[in-house]
């Protein structure tokens, strides 16, 4: 696919389009090219569980700039409702930290090499200088939403991905102390609210191994992903629990003995 022109149109994001692989799902011409901050505005998550920006005095909305074309603009005015006036198109003067011009990537380039880092290399991993000097932007681009600015929790589905977006956006210059402020209250790191069902196989090990306590796949909301503790099997036969070390175990070294009272914090799934 042949690369557009150039284009002056600057889009700001600040909810899940930080994630630079959206991006070029959504606007194959698009071309991250460093981050703003939107002065006198304030981040949320609106009734409709999607993140919106609403005016506030002395607050700000840290996030991305893109630079994308006429067609890239139509995808993202059908993306983010602009015809059923779920957002509005808007356009605001932002306090622009451009990238220097060997970090001004396209969006399907940094996707295709890997991610963040491996697109923008070891350079930009060791370089404290990959931004130029802050400016004044005039008229960028600003999807918001002024039919839903009543504050909310957000979709199950919505959370996994503003979370990419977040991680390519602290990599590329966005404060995390930001996001830990104003946006973790609203939105966990993790879907740690889901509850996962018990596969039939993890049940019946269970139930098998550990006589005495046939909920031990329901702790804190996991199911299959438990393994069996042994301050809970005593009852179990010796082949039992030596079958139990290989299972969980997720390398080939040995692990002490305490580590059986703890869940490990990469163990294997089934």
């Amino acid at each position: 696919m042949p690369y557009p022109k150039q284009t002056n149109q600057l889009y700001f994001a600040y909810g899940s389009n930080l994630s630079l692989e959206q991006m070029a799902h959504r606007c194959p011409d698009s071309r991250y090219i460093g981050r703003a901050i939107l002065p006198d505005h304030a981040w949320q998550i609106n009734e409709r569980g999607y993140a919106n920006v609403v005016p506030r005095s002395g607050s700000s909305v840290h996030g991305l700039v893109y630079a994308i074309s006429a067609a890239d603009e139509a995808r993202l005015d059908r993306c983010e409702g602009v015809q059923t006036r779920l957002y509005s198109k808007t356009y605001h003067d932002a306090i622009f930290h451009p990238a220097r011009s060997k970090f001004q990537l396209f969006t399907r380039d940094v996707v295709h090499r890997g991610g963040v880092v491996r697109a923008m290399g070891r350079k930009f991993k060791r370089s404290r200088h990959f931004e130029q000097s802050a400016r004044l932007q005039r008229d960028m681009l600003v999807y918001i939403s002024r039919e839903y600015v009543r504050q909310s929790e957000p979709r199950s589905e919505y959370v996994d991905r503003i979370n990419k977006g977040i991680k390519d956006a602290t990599s590329l210059g966005v404060p995390m102390d930001y996001y830990e402020e104003h946006v973790r209250h609203i939105v966990p790191g993790r879907r740690s609210h889901r509850v996962r069902t018990p596969s039939p196989f993890a049940q019946q090990y269970a139930n098998a191994y550990c006589p005495n306590n046939h909920d031990v796949l329901e702790d804190r909301g996991y199911g299959n992903t438990h393994r069996v503790r042994r301050m809970e099997s005593r009852d179990a036969q010796g082949h039992a629990q030596q079958m139990r070390y290989p299972w969980w175990n997720p390398t080939r070294w040995a692990y002490p003995v305490r580590v059986f009272y703890e869940r490990p914090s990469n163990f294997r799934e089934w």
